[in-house]
């Protein structure tokens, strides 16, 4: 769950700088070059991309689609997961045939052909939990921050939390890290600017938790990739920064973002009782309402309210959002210091973009979302410890 909280934050804190633009799709000679390079027939790499909800069509060209499927299963790269697990083939077919991923007598390529699945078929087994708590990595936690055991247990009832709730080392470690050097991020103050109420809280929290199935790992594997697309990304502070290839590229990833989210988001700007509607790229590029407040209303896929948050244009202007952006800084800090899991293999870090820039609604929404990553982490925890 630590790593997979990591991502969500990663991706919650990028939530915000995705403009909207029309997409391309891959040509039909680069898609024959590429079928030849992976040895698929169109056919086959339709009903792959299926599986996962695509389309090629949702692919802005052929790298795309490299960097999404990853490299075929061979020989090779397959002894690099063996190695990274310390186990021998025959034991990694014994545990894909005893969670299903494959039946009694098959082989691993009678079923797998490209490495990021059977990667992330294995991680999901062998890595989803973490290391449990001991008597001895947690005397080294407290060691870590200086603490004694009452301190820990102080520290996270100030908190409104507990370490009981926690069953793993690196949960623990994660949050005791945040309480301790980020406690000037106060969701509740940003959430009270912003007029989201208790209830309208608790709808949008009850949405990611009951709607979205954590522990599957194409959920993990999919917000996994999408966080490597953004980590390919320079640091900018404008879209006026970005060639138009990069924007169709974070356009694509906000449609996915939210469609893995299962959430819709409308805009509108409120004068008095006029409601105008408004698109994100038109928001993206704002610094001021000029009299208006700024109206965001969320929805399920089913077209259900979640909530929605009010910004007066006083507010829009005011210092509330440098320290948003302030706070935004510190907890993607948190984050990005935090142990990486692998990542696809295709893809290279880069950095993330600057969701703390010049734009005041970048700033705004990202600690909005990166608070509710926080908040959504601890009900989990006390959910499951329930």
């Amino acid at each position: 769950m630590r790593k997979l909280l990591s991502v969500l934050l990663i991706v919650m804190l990028s939530f915000s700088v995705l403009p909207t633009v029309g997409l391309a799709a891959p040509s039909d000679a680069e898609l024959e070059s590429y079928l030849t390079e992976i040895g698929l027939t169109k056919e086959e790499l339709v009903e792959y991309l299926d599986y996962y909800g695509l389309t090629i069509e949702d692919f802005v060209d052929v790298e795309e689609v490299r960097i999404f499927i990853g490299p075929v299963l061979t020989e090779e790269n397959l002894q690099e997961i063996l190695l990274e697990y310390e186990i021998t083939l025959e034991e990694l077919e014994a545990l894909l045939v005893e969670y299903g991923e494959i039946e009694e007598g098959q082989a691993v390529f009678d079923v797998y052909y490209f490495y990021d699945d059977l990667y992330w078929t294995v991680s999901s087994y062998l890595d989803m939990y973490g290391t449990p708590i001991t008597p001895e990595n947690l005397q080294e936690l407290l060691d870590k921050y200086e603490l004694t055991h009452q301190e820990l247990v102080e520290l996270f009832e100030a908190n409104d939390d507990s370490i009981e709730y926690y069953e793993y080392i690196e949960d623990l470690d994660l949050m005791t890290e945040y309480y301790l050097y980020y406690p000037e991020f106060d969701i509740d103050t940003i959430l009270s600017e912003i007029g989201l109420t208790d209830d309208e809280l608790d709808a949008l929290i009850n949405h990611l938790m009951s709607t979205l199935d954590y522990e599957d790992p194409a959920f993990e594997a999919k917000l996994l990739e999408l966080s490597d697309r953004l980590e390919s990304f320079d640091y900018f502070d404008t879209i006026d920064e970005l060639t138009a290839e990069q924007i169709a590229e974070l356009a694509y990833i906000f449609s996915e973002l939210l469609d893995l989210f299962q959430l819709d988001v409308d805009y509108y700007l409120v004068n008095g009782d006029e409601k105008k509607p408004l698109n994100l790229q038109t928001l993206i590029t704002m610094t001021e309402l000029k009299g208006a407040d700024l109206l965001i209303e969320f929805f399920n896929k089913e077209g259900l309210f979640l909530a929605d948050i009010l910004i007066t244009g006083e507010k829009f202007d005011s210092d509330l959002i440098e320290e948003v952006g302030k706070d935004v800084k510190e907890v993607d800090k948190m984050v990005k210091e935090t142990p990486k899991p692998p990542v696809t293999k295709t893809v290279k870090g880069g950095k993330l973009p600057n969701t703390a820039s010049d734009y005041p609604i970048n700033t705004l929404i990202g600690g909005l979302v990166a608070g509710l990553g926080i908040i959504l982490f601890r009900r989990w925890k006390k959910h499951y410890a329930a």
